[in-house]
């Protein structure tokens, strides 16, 4: 599920990829792998202080400084906005203090979603998938930096079938 493999490597991933490969076996529970993986295991488990544990109490999402309770009120809103929701975790890399991970997040729309321009989207019933790329840096243990690209929200309504 989270492995390069040397195919990957060698077609898609570079000389970072092959340097990775096999590096995760030897993670202890706080490195930038154990990290990742434990952020994704307590979304699907709907931990969402677990997961606000995994970050620092403010971190820096593509460089703004962001509080981590802030988060947790983003997660809440999707979360009420749409259900079944499963976070899979399908490629994971670590250099350093950072950790790149390739994701899938799926749901199904069942409840009103505010929209990036103000108006709420009702219910649709429909499925989402929406794949993404993700770079966390850490320190102490924790999140200190998240980069995430900047439309997902707008990619949610796409699939909705609402306009951007």
């Amino acid at each position: 599920m989270d492995h390069i493999t040397r195919r990957d490597a060698l077609l898609g991933g570079g000389a970072l990829s092959l340097a990775l490969l096999g590096s995760a076996a030897r993670a202890d529970d706080k490195s930038p792998r154990a990290l990742i993986e434990r952020l994704y295991s307590a979304s699907n488990a709907g931990d969402w202080d677990a997961v606000i544990e995994l970050y620092a109490e403010t971190f820096l999402r593509n460089g703004e400084p962001f509080a981590a309770r802030d988060l947790r009120a983003q997660v809440a809103a999707f979360d009420a906005a749409f259900s079944d929701t499963r976070y899979e975790l399908h490629d994971v890399a670590v250099t350093g203090d950072c950790v790149y991970n390739r994701h899938v997040t799926r749901a199904t729309h069942t409840g009103p979603l505010a929209h990036p321009s103000g108006a709420v989207i009702p219910p649709t019933g429909r499925g989402i998938e929406i794949w993404g790329l993700e770079l966390r840096r850490v320190k102490d243990g924790r999140f200190s930096e998240l980069w995430v690209p900047p439309d997902f929200a707008i990619e949610v309504a796409r699939q909705l079938g609402v306009g951007a």
